[in-house]
């Protein structure tokens, strides 16, 4: 069997990995591909993702009885959630539309919006919709 490890498997940009790869049988070479773009032919390689996103990595080690691969399917997870709305300034008794717009790299389940205002003033949320989620 191959054995192809990492230190940490998320984390916020730009995530460091230590990698570490086994093999049960006598090994003769490593060829790491880290889901990047980037490679490595060390055993315990170390590696830096600069950019957010959901990586694949892959260990080829070239023994005597020939290649064996490991694949780590969505193994190394940089993170990039993102929120932002624009500002909005408006009167005393007036509506106003506040549009949210969301990133997310990961699944989540909800997403709480913090509302600060200028005033004591009540807020009200008036209509909430939520757009067809794009999947992956």
């Amino acid at each position: 069997f191959v054995y192809a490890e990492a230190d940490t498997t998320f984390g916020w940009p730009p995530l460091s990995v230590n990698f570490s790869g086994n093999c049960d049988f006598a090994a003769n070479g490593w060829a790491w591909d880290f889901g990047d773009g980037e490679t490595s032919t060390m055993q315990s390689p170390s590696h830096i993702y600069p950019e957010p996103g959901i990586y694949d990595v892959r260990l080829d080690v070239d023994t005597t009885g020939g290649i064996i691969t490991r694949n780590r399917r969505n193994f190394i997870v940089v993170l990039a959630d993102t929120t932002s709305a624009a500002s909005v300034l408006t009167s005393s008794g007036t509506t106003c539309e506040v549009i949210v717009s969301g990133r997310n790299i990961t699944p989540l389940e909800y997403i709480q919006i913090p509302v600060d205002y200028a005033n004591s003033q009540s807020i009200r949320l008036i209509q909430y919709q939520s757009p067809t989620v794009a999947q992956r």
